[in-house]
């Protein structure tokens, strides 16, 4: 069977990934030696969603192979940020026009959302960039965007972007805040971003990751099919 795709979905966490995976039809699933990969169609597109661990290092890893493997047009990095700007709210998508590190270096994304999209979808397109660590308390946020001007944190985007331009392949960002910089992230908080079996155990918390991992999925189907 031919393993290329047309897009190629990379996330951190198996919860990102969940909802997108079940929208795909006729799936096939493959579980790597770093990472878990599902292959299905969506709609005339041929789709691959992965995840691994939440360090950079395994989802550059895993990316790496997914795009030498299925050879995508497109490779999107999906999944959870936190906002750093006070009208950027958990629960909201963001689209990378810009991509940074800490060392202030830049990638650029072409990408545009009209009108209808930003206010149907509460979604915003900005800047950025991603830390090695997430930041938590407001002062850290604030901070965060003071020096850099950007209006969300990931941990793996600029890294993935930076794999794409040495192969050629092309690079989207979409996240969905799960968390914003009006207050300081609590420790539950943070154990949803990095993964935490503990934070799934709470209820509320797994269900509020759930409805923004959802949201994020179902603005994926709509964006999605417009790649090309």
């Amino acid at each position: 069977m031919d393993p290329t795709v047309d897009i190629a979905v990379m996330c951190a966490l198996e919860l990102e990934a969940s909802p997108l995976v079940n929208r795909l039809k006729g799936r096939r699933k493959t579980i790597g030696n770093q990472f878990v990969l599902v292959e299905g169609n969506l709609g005339s597109q041929r789709v691959a969603v992965a995840w691994t661990k939440a360090t950079p290092n395994r989802v550059a890893a895993a990316a790496d192979a997914l795009l030498c493997t299925h050879r995508p047009r497109w490779l999107v990095a999906a999944g959870f940020a936190v906002g750093l700007v006070e009208d950027a709210w958990a629960g909201d998508i963001v689209l990378a026009s810009e991509l940074m590190d800490e060392e202030t270096n830049y990638v650029s994304v072409d990408i545009r959302l009209s009108p209808e999209e930003s206010a149907s979808s509460h979604a915003h397109t900005g800047r950025l960039v991603s830390t090695r660590k997430w930041p938590h308390s407001r002062a850290e946020k604030q901070d965060l965007h003071s020096r850099t001007g950007a209006l969300a944190a990931d941990l793996q985007s600029f890294t993935l972007a930076k794999l794409c331009a040495q192969q050629q392949t092309k690079f989207l960002t979409m996240r969905i805040l799960a968390d914003d910089c009006s207050r300081d992230a609590g420790a539950a908080v943070g154990a949803v971003l990095s993964g935490s079996g503990r934070a799934m155990k709470i209820w509320k918390l797994r269900n509020t990751a759930n409805v923004y991992a959802d949201r994020l999925a179902g603005f994926l189907v709509q964006v999605l099919p417009g790649l090309t």
